[in-house]
């Protein structure tokens, strides 16, 4: 639920960037269109980072068990 909450807010602040960008001027500015995609890599990176760790559980669990063989036991110190 964390991450949701995380991943809200950092949308809100993408859309007030985009929102501040637009009100500002209608003449385009390449420092505009950086301000603007530097916003949605946050909001990207973001998802990449909550999706990743899930994506991998899901697929290792979609493809089954490892095809390694298990490690030897430790031996007790």
């Amino acid at each position: 639920m964390g991450s949701v909450i995380i991943l809200l807010i950092v949308e809100l602040l993408n859309t007030g960037i985009e929102v501040v960008v637009d009100r500002i001027g209608v003449e385009r500015h390449p420092l505009s269109g950086f301000a603007k995609d530097v916003g949605s890599a946050a909001v990207f990176g973001l998802v990449a980072i909550l999706v990743g760790p899930s994506g991998i559980t899901s697929l290792s669990a979609f493809l089954g068990p490892s095809s390694f063989p298990p490690s030897p036991p430790l031996p007790f110190l």
